[in-house]
This record gives C-alpha cells, sequence and structure tokens, in this order.
C-alpha cells in the first residue's frame, strides 16, 4: 500500500494495529497532525492537531500517549491516543541562561508512564558549536538534573530498561 502523505515520524502502534504518521505544515488539510493508517489498507483515520510541524513520534510504556517534538516551536506536544487529542504542550527552553533550547529528538523513558527524554540544541548569538543537552520531563515538568553533552541527535530506547542509546 503507498499513500500519498507527506510525514516526518511513523509508529507502528500494535495494540491498535494503526500505524501513526505526524504529517508537516506542507501536508494540506491534514497539515500539522498525527493522523493513524490502517497498515492493510492504507485507510486514514481522524487527524488529531499537534502543533507546528509534529516530527519524531514516541509512545509512552503504556501505550496510551504519544509524543512529538515539534519543529515549529521549542516544544513537545503530548497527545492521549483514549481522547484522540493533544492534552499537553510543554516548552523545552529555558531562557534564564540567555539559551533557546529547541528539541532535536525525543525517546520515551522506559517503565515510566508520561515521561519523555528531549536531547535539546540550544540556539543562541553566532557560538558554533552550538551547545546541546539532554533532560528528563514527567508530565511536561522537567527534572532538575540535565545532561550537558557535546552532540546528541538521537534518541533511542536500550536494550535495558533505564537505558537509552545516542548518536550524533
Amino acid at each position: 500500500v503507498q499513500i500519498a502523505l507527506p510525514a516526518d515520524g511513523l509508529l507502528y502502534d500494535a495494540s491498535r494495529n494503526v500505524l501513526w504518521a505526524s504529517v508537516p505544515g506542507v501536508g494540506g488539510t491534514l497539515g500539522n497532525t498525527v493522523v493513524p493508517i490502517d497498515p492493510i489498507t492504507g485507510v486514514i483515520g481522524t487527524p488529531i492537531d499537534a502543533g507546528s510541524e509534529p516530527q519524531q513520534l514516541v509512545m509512552d510504556s503504556d501505550g496510551n500517549h504519544l509524543f512529538t517534538n515539534l519543529g515549529g516551536a521549542p516544544a513537545v506536544a503530548v497527545i492521549d491516543l483514549n481522547a484522540r487529542q493533544t492534552t499537553q504542550t510543554f516548552i523545552v527552553s529555558d531562557n534564564s541562561n540567555g539559551k533557546y533550547w529547541i528539541p532535536q529528538s525525543i525517546a520515551a523513558v522506559p517503565n515510566q508512564s508520561g515521561s519523555v527524554v528531549v536531547a535539546r540544541t540550544a540556539l543562541y548569538g553566532s557560538n558554533a558549536p552550538y551547545p546541546r543537552s539532554v533532560a528528563v520531563y514527567d508530565s511536561g515538568s522537567p527534572r532538575r538534573q540535565t545532561l550537558s553533552t557535546p552532540i546528541v541527535d538521537a534518541l533511542y530506547p536500550g536494550d535495558m530498561p533505564d537505558y537509552l542509546y545516542a548518536a550524533d
């Protein structure tokens, strides 16, 4: 099955037997949404408004929420799959130190429903390379500790609890 639909992120949801796709703003009437797709027929279900330029998709450990980092805002959107709506959008930026953080990549925290790890890139001034950090958010609230890191462009679930892989 081939579908003419631009997508910046894909995620298979085995419990619902759907493929979730994040559709960028250029996606016409489906732009800036997350849509369910029947993997057998290719039929697109009812879109869920996600925010400005949804990108990567990850599901939390209980399978009830999708997270998507937004390319058009320094934020992550949380989509409640049971309610079929975005229930929260939280900012990953912290301007208190003069840095404007944007979400680069996300990964669900294993065995912690509602928690997501965000690899962030700071954009400020003309300093290059741009600083990077990794922060964990629980229900949209940041944990106190963050990890400064040289370059993290992508996060992936690990093969053991509490482990993640990072790539640059």
